[in-house]
């Protein structure tokens, strides 16, 4: 999948992307739980735009370990966690997934 469109209302769902041109996308969770996993997926170009909302749920992304993860947002009575790899020597940084995040009462997760 080259983009994400995933909503998740009162349910879970789990998704997993091997795409060697990924560009983005959005996820809503309302009441529930969605995870995606990129790890094997590469970004078309040098930055691709994630657009999160979680209100009373929960999101995990798992991202490869050389992506350089920007969130943008503050969570409302929730929480936002960037664990991705920060020690990565930004003279070889490669590509940026940028999340712009809307969490309300619940967690956002980005870890690898």
């Amino acid at each position: 999948m080259h983009t994400l469109d995933q909503t998740s209302i009162f349910s879970s769902n789990e998704l997993r992307s091997s795409s060697r041109t990924f560009r983005g996308g959005t996820t809503t969770t309302v009441f529930g739980n969605t995870e995606v996993d990129l790890r094997n997926a590469e970004i078309d170009g040098q930055s691709a735009n994630l657009s999160v909302t979680v209100i009373f749920g929960s999101t995990e992304f798992r991202v490869p370990p050389h992506w350089h993860v920007i969130t943008q947002g503050s969570p409302v009575l929730g929480n936002i966690e960037n664990l991705a790899n920060t020690d990565v020597d930004t003279n070889v940084l490669g590509p940026t997934l940028v999340v712009r995040t809307n969490v309300v009462f619940g967690n956002l997760e980005i870890r690898n």
